[in-house]
């Protein structure tokens, strides 16, 4: 499982392991994902940058607590209004981010162009890995990006429509280039799952027809820990082990599903 390549032109000297997290249904943790993603890598050494690409429902600053940083953003750099090294925001603990535009609307926005400027915030940070936070395939911009970005996250909770919506999102995905699709479970309610009231890991897997990457536990201290612009990792909450893993399989390691996390070891019957 190797994700890297070069991440166009513009970034060509490095080998840049480029990805973009989505989901067409609001609401399953998709943001949460891509910054607990990067936090996790970073927490392994590795550069990392942060594209917040969803201009529909931007919210990446608040979670990683950068709201009143970001002066300029990722629309700035699309409209040649600042150089990339402008936009770019360093966080402690090694990650860069890029704020997602206000004013951007996906009907006006150009494949090529928000490619370019991509690229530019990609070659200006200089990363490892670039992790970029899309809506959903609807709106093209996950079609426009399969330039540079090969390698998708799908993220779906429990529900049947969230469901419903990964297995469309990995089909769109699919035809739009991007030819590597992974499932990550986000919020996955164990209680719920034993008493049959949500979907197990095996019938999610065969619902949204993607392989699976990994699975994050339910955690309402994570929610409470983003309200303060805070990482799992950061805030000690449980599902911090599990970004751990996500990284880690990404990365090429072969993880066990609940590697470390041994209070969801034991609920296994429940997939």
């Amino acid at each position: 499982m190797n994700e890297s390549r070069g991440a166009t032109d513009a970034s060509a000297q490095r080998k840049v392991r480029v990805l973009c997290v989505t989901s067409s249904k609001g609401g399953v943790g998709k943001s949460t994902v891509a910054a607990n993603l990067a936090g996790a890598l970073a927490e392994r050494g590795e550069k990392v940058l942060l594209v917040d690409c969803d201009l529909s429902n931007r919210s990446l600053d608040m979670y990683l607590g950068c709201e009143n940083r970001a002066v300029f953003d990722l629309g700035d750099v699309y409209r040649g209004r600042t150089d990339a090294s402008y936009a770019l925001i360093r966080r402690p603990g090694g990650i860069s981010f890029v704020a997602a535009p206000a004013d951007l609307s996906p009907a006006a926005v150009s494949a090529e162009t928000l490619c370019r400027a991509v690229a530019d915030v990609i070659s200006e940070a200089a990363p490892d890995w670039a992790i970029i936070d899309t809506s959903g395939p609807a709106d093209g911009v996950p079609a426009m990006l399969a330039s540079i970005a090969r390698t998708a996250l799908v993220v779906s909770g429990q529900q049947g429509v969230a469901m419903r919506a990964a297995e469309k999102t990995g089909d769109s995905l699919g035809e739009a280039g991007l030819d590597r699709r992974w499932l990550v479970i986000n919020n996955f309610d164990f209680s719920a799952a034993e008493k049959g009231g949500r979907a197990g890991v095996v019938s999610m897997i065969d619902t949204c027809r993607l392989p699976l990457l990994a699975v994050i536990p339910r955690d309402e201290s994570l929610a409470a820990a983003q309200e303060s612009g805070a990482l799992a990792a950061e805030a000690k909450a449980p599902s911090a082990q599990a970004f751990r893993n996500l990284a880690a399989r990404l990365s090429g390691e072969s993880i066990p599903l609940f590697y470390g996390m041994r209070e969801f070891r034991r609920r296994r019957r429940y997939f």
